[in-house]
Order: structure tokens, then C-alpha cells, then sequence
């Protein structure tokens, strides 16, 4: 304040630095392994034999060694920060002014990528803030950020944003209402950055590999060589952020100091994303070639809804309940890729969706029988399909047909509930969740799919339940749980396609609590401030058609299944 009222500085920095140094010492020691003195001289020789010599010998294997050493696995890390900061807040009336003006700067040594040049950025950051007698209120940020990144002139980013806002409950002619005790209207747009191209750093530079092919067959005898050095990565000069522009409308609501309705409909449009360009086989570069360019192009839109009710009943009861639910869908505007098929373009398809084949059902002998004879199912022919095979839609089917199917694996909708209950001591919550317009696929190689392991034992693998309904002789059913069953590899019926394809929504408890806390005077007997005896409950049931039948639509099939989980406990303070 001592340059003027309301005005303040500061400045922080952090360091950071730790090394692990691991060492190994490791031995061997001769090991005894007792036998019947027949059982090493006479391997086949019956042990009732009455010349079977039960004397026990010792085998001897390995060797008493001194211990060797080693160095294992050292890492270390070392990584700084620094932040200073301008503020200033100051009222003037019914006006209140605030402004922000912070500089940071971080650097972060032995990365995992380039480990010798550690990873560096800077940035500047503005606020500007505005209210009249927290009626009218407005809000400027900006943020001025570099990355290592991008190229000269490419490398620095500027991502503004404004909010206004209305609290329409402040006008005099809604602020003695009793009805409509809060209402406020809010609008916002901003724009943020994205530098993390994936799994490399310095895009712009280009690389050069040293194990490239050399020349061999040298010297005298032929037996001498010199590996070479090619070109790697090749530089891209013009990439630069990634940008999110995002758009929101907002609606608060307040009914009799209890009822909160809060609404947001939201638009986000993320422009040059980093995808890897398609490259032409005549361009001479490797076919496993990558690299990184600004060709990404999304949207999102969607709204949320929540509500939260707090009734006080009396000075012992108070119970709250409380809910809300989003829905938010995308769409692939552009990848700048080529597709043969229009069928298979991303472009205005959602994201996360599957590329898959269309499943009608499993044929029988006497449909097959009535194929034409240049029907085709990758390969196959129609002597060579089988009853119990699964049918696609399309009469020779290729990669050629496959196309976008189902809904994608993150859930569209998002929606949870709950409630809490306070009464005297007792206190009682629980919290539902669940997620919906999301699609699952049964898969998971041999572990599901019978006879199909790719290892030894060859072609065995998991026999689950749920394939006792599968297509046979004597359930020639059309619509089986599974089709026939095959021994090895089978290049028709494990595609990924609707047939595999199931509905994952689900609803579950999170949460669940119980718990009584004792009156302040039993505590102090107990010599505490204040003792709370609890029970909780975490993931104890979930209703979903997926998982009854398979596994948790969450984790899927490869990973290990959600817990449930119950504690009891006692939180003291004293």
C-alpha cells in the first residue's frame, strides 16, 4: 500500500532435486537334492524291487560363489520454479476493481525424452476484474506462454478470455424476494493452448539416426563393415499450439434459501490438433515413418444440470439432497487424412467410435446352401463358411466394409445422485453414479474367445459360462450367444463387429456412509475434542446388463474388476 492503496507483490520460487542410487550384491550357494542311490543308477527299476537300494545319496548342483555387485536402475530428477506476481484489489464505492499481472517460469532436468536437455517454459499471465455492488460483473484473463516446442516466431502463444455476468437477484425488484432468492446469468468465452505433441519434443528440428544400414564385406578378408547414419525425423517448422476455443452460457438459481438449479450449455472448438499426416508410398520415407502436424479439427457441445436442496427441519435435523447430469457429444470435423471408402472417413463421425463390421445373425446349412456361389466372407467361400458362422450385411465381405458401429467407450451421459441426513449425532450419505450412450466390445483375445490362444498350450484359452449358448447341430439357433465353435484361428467369427457389440451403461453406488459422533461431554471424558465412529461403504453394487452378464463396464475385460470395499473407523481430535 505504501504506492498506493490496494496494491500488492509477491514472489515465490520452489527447487526441487533427488537421486536414487540402488546397489545389488547377488550370490550362489551349492544346493543338495536327496535321492534312492537306485533312483540315479537305475532310473527305470521298479522301487518294490526287492534290489532296490533305498540308501539315501545327495545330488549336488550350483556353487558356492563370493557375492558379486552391481549398480541398478539410478535415476534422479532436479526441476525449479519461479513466480512473481503483481496484484492490486481496491473498491471505490459500489465499483470493485482487481487486477493481476504474473510472470512464471519453470525448468524440469533429465526428461524422458532428449534426457541431457531439460524441458523449459515461461509465461505471462493478466486478469482484469470488475464488479458494481456485486450486481454487474466482468472478468479479461490473458495468458502469453512459450514452448520449447516450436520454432522461432512459433513458439509463444497469446489465449484470451472474457465473462460477464448478471445477478439479477441484486435489482431491487427481486432482492426482498422470498421465492426467487438468487438468479444470475453468466456468459463466458476463452481460448487455451496445448504444446504436448506425443511422445517427442522439438518438432521442428530434425533428427538424424546413427544405427541407420552400413556397408559391409570390407577389407582383405570381406569381413570388416561400417553402419551408417540416415535421416530421421524430418523437421516441421510450421507447427505451432494447438488451440481450444470455448464457449459457455450460464444459469444460477435460488429458490427460498433451500432449492439451487444451476444450468451450463457449453460449444468447444479445438483447432489445429497434433496428428501424425498420412505419407504416400512414392515419398521414399520408411513405412513406419511419424511425424507431427497441425491437421486436427473437433467440436463438443453439450449441457449440464445440476440441483442441490438443503432443508433445515430443526436444530437436530437437516437433510440435503442433490443431483446432476451432462450430456456432451463431439464430432471430427477433420484429420486431414485420405479414406478409399467414404463409408470409413472420420470426418463427422464422433469420436471414440469403433471401426467394425455390421453382424446379421449365424447362418444355416440351407441358407449357405442358397448363396450364390461368388459369396465371400473375407475368403471364404460358401463351401468353405459353415452353419453356426456369424453373417455380415454385404455380399463379399472385405476390410472394405468396415465402418463406424456403436456408441463410443466414454459415456455420452454422465449423471449422478445423492443425499446426506444429519440428525442429533447421526449422520447417514450416500452417492449414486452412472453413465450411459456408451458401447462395449467382447474381446480380449484367448482369455475370452475359447481354442484361440496364440501360445502354448496352442489354441487353448479360457471356456466361459456364457458360451453354453452357442450355435450346434442341436441349437441351430439364429441369434445364439456365440457362435460355433472353432479349434484355432478362426478369420470369420471374431471380428469386431455388432456381434460383439453390447450396451455398457450402468448405474452404481460410489458411496455410502454412516456415522455417530458423540456428544461434546462423553469426548471430554475421553479426554478428546471431539471422537466420530463411521462405516462406509465404496463400489458395493452396480445395476447394469453388462455386467451381470460379463464384467465391469468401467475397467473391462483386461484389467483387474472394481472392489468393493468396506471401512470402519474413528477420527479423534484432541
Amino acid at each position: 500500500d505504501f504506492i498506493t492503496k490496494g496494491l500488492s507483490v509477491e514472489v515465490k520460487g520452489a527447487y526441487n532435486t533427488y537421486y536414487v542410487f540402488k546397489q545389488k550384491r547377488y550370490g550362489s550357494v551349492e544346493t543338495y537334492t536327496p535321492y534312492y542311490q537306485s533312483a540315479l543308477e537305475s532310473p527305470g527299476l521298479d522301487i518294490n524291487d526287492p534290489s532296490y537300494n533305498k540308501t539315501i545319496v545327495y545330488r549336488v548342483s550350483g556353487q558356492n560363489k563370493r557375492l558379486s555387485y552391481s549398480e541398478d536402475n539410478n535415476t534422479r530428477g532436479r526441476d525449479w520454479y519461479f513466480e512473481a506476481s503483481l496484484r492490486y484489489n481496491r473498491k471505490f464505492g459500489g465499483h470493485n476493481v482487481g487486477g493481476l499481472l504474473l510472470y512464471n517460469q519453470s525448468k524440469k532436468y533429465y526428461p524422458k525424452t532428449f534426457t541431457e536437455v531439460p524441458t523449459a517454459y515461461v509465461g505471462l499471465v493478466g486478469r482484469l476484474t470488475y464488479d458494481y455492488k456485486s450486481r454487474y460483473v466482468g472478468e479479461f484473463n490473458f495468458g502469453y506462454n512459450g514452448s520449447e516446442n516450436f520454432a522461432k516466431g512459433k513458439r509463444m502463444g497469446v489465449f484470451p478470455a472474457v465473462a460477464i455476468g448478471w445477478v439479477a437477484s441484486e435489482e431491487s425488484f427481486l432482492r426482498n424476494s422470498e421465492v426467487l432468492t438468487w438468479f444470475k446469468i453468466r456468459a463466458s468465452v476463452g481460448q487455451v493452448g496445448n504444446d504436448q505433441i506425443p511422445s517427442t519434443r522439438f518438432i521442428y528440428l530434425a533428427t538424424i539416426n546413427s544405427g541407420a544400414n552400413g556397408y559391409g564385406n570390407l577389407g582383405v578378408n570381406f569381413d570388416q563393415g561400417a553402419g551408417g547414419i540416415g535421416e530421421g525425423r524430418m523437421a516441421n517448422q510450421d507447427v505451432t499450439w494447438e488451440v481450444s476455443t470455448k464457449y459457455n452460457v450460464g444459469i444460477e438459481t435460488g429458490f427460498f434459501n433451500e432449492l439451487k438449479i444451476n444450468a451450463d450449455f457449453f460449444y468447444e472448438r479445438r483447432e489445429n490438433i497434433f496428428l501424425a499426416p498420412q505419407f504416400s508410398e512414392i515419398s521414399g520415407l520408411p513405412k513406419d515413418y511419424t511425424n507431427y502436424a497441425n491437421m486436427g479439427l473437433m467440436e463438443n457441445r453439450g449441457f449440464e444440470v445440476s440441483a442441490e436442496y438443503v432443508k433445515r427441519f430443526s436444530k437436530d435435523l437437516t437433510v440435503s439432497v442433490r443431483g446432476n447430469f451432462t450430456f456432451a457429444r463431439n464430432k471430427v470435423i477433420d484429420d486431414g487424412k485420405y479414406y478409399a471408402y467414404p463409408w470409413q472417413d472420420q470426418r463427422g463421425v464422433r469420436y471414440g467410435l469403433t471401426m467394425g463390421y455390421r453382424a446379421m445373425h449365424l447362418f444355416s446349412q440351407e441358407e449357405l446352401d442358397n448363396m450364390p456361389d461368388y459369396y465371400t466372407q473375407f475368403g471364404l467361400d460358401k463351401q468353405q463358411l459353415r452353419a453356426g458362422d456369424i453373417r455380415y450385411e454385404d455380399r463379399k465381405i472385405t476390410e472394405a466394409d468396415m465402418t463406424w458401429i456403436g456408441n463410443p467407450a466414454m459415456p455420452e451421459i454422465v449423471y449422478g445422485f445423492g443425499a446426506s441426513l444429519n440428525y442429533k449425532g447421526f449422520d447417514f450419505s450416500f452417492l449414486f453414479q452412472g453413465g450411459t450412450n456408451r458401447s462395449s466390445y467382447l474381446s480380449g483375445g484367448w482369455y475370452f474367445y475359447p481354442f484361440q490362444a496364440d501360445r502354448g498350450p496352442k489354441f487353448m484359452g479360457n471356456v466361459m459360462t456364457m458360451f453354453k449358448d452357442r450355435w450346434t447341430v442341436d441349437n441351430p439357433d439364429p441369434h445364439a450367444f456365440s457362435p460355433r465353435l472353432s479349434y484355432g484361428a478362426d478369420a470369420n467369427n471374431y471380428k469386431t463387429s455388432t456381434w460383439w457389440q453390447r450396451d455398457s451403461g450402468y448405474l452404481r453406488l460410489k458411496n455410502v456412509e454412516i456415522g455417530y459422533t458423540l456428544p461434546s461431554a462423553w469426548a471430554s471424558k475421553l479426554r478428546c475434542s471431539s471422537l466420530r465412529i463411521y462405516a462406509t461403504g465404496v463400489n458395493l453394487f452396480t445395476v447394469s446388463k453388462f455386467i451381470s452378464d460379463y464384467w465391469d463396464p468401467e475397467t473391462g475385460a483386461d484389467a483387474y474388476p472394481m472392489q468393493r470395499q468396506v471401512f470402519v473407523g474413528v477420527n479423534l481430535t484432541f
